[in-house]
């Protein structure tokens, strides 16, 4: 037997009354869900437009990091010495290996003094004057490699 049966029985509450409150109790369900419902629209609709700019941010980042490696390898291209094969060996570590070029003596010379720096950049080995290098640096530190240590009187 229901609460509003038991109202009746007892004659605390008539047929007309019970069927108002339930009435009121329905027309509050059917509000108060329609506006919990809105709510929850509103905020899942705010959450989705926040992942949405953080998805964005995300992309235009990688883009701009993107087009800035290009323009590194571009910038490396552009002002990179050609390399002239030649008898004396260079011995350099990249990317955690010992490479050797085989260079002409007077780039030989010229990287021993400092006058010419690698770069090593998409698995190759640039060279570059010092000026390039250093601008390039600004950029990209990671791929200017170390300067040659001065030869020293042992």
């Amino acid at each position: 037997m229901s609460f509003s049966q038991q109202f009746q029985k007892l004659g605390l509450a008539d047929a007309k009354a019970v069927r108002r409150a339930v009435h009121g109790k329905r027309q509050y369900q059917a509000t108060g869900d329609a506006a919990e419902r809105q709510q929850r629209l509103e905020e899942e609709k705010q959450q989705q437009v926040a992942r949405q700019r953080d998805i964005q941010a995300q992309q235009l980042l990688q883009r701009q990091e993107t087009e800035r490696l290009a323009g590194i390898g571009n910038m490396l291209q552009a002002a990179a010495v050609q390399r002239k094969p030649g008898d004396l060996a260079f011995h350099v570590v990249a990317a955690g290996r010992i490479k050797r070029l085989w260079l002409a003596e007077a780039q030989y010379e010229a990287m021993c003094r400092g006058s010419l720096r690698l770069a090593y950049w998409n698995n190759t080995l640039y060279i570059l004057p010092a000026e390039e290098a250093q601008r390039i640096a600004l950029k990209a530190p990671e791929a200017i490699l170390a300067p040659p240590a001065a030869e020293s009187d042992f």
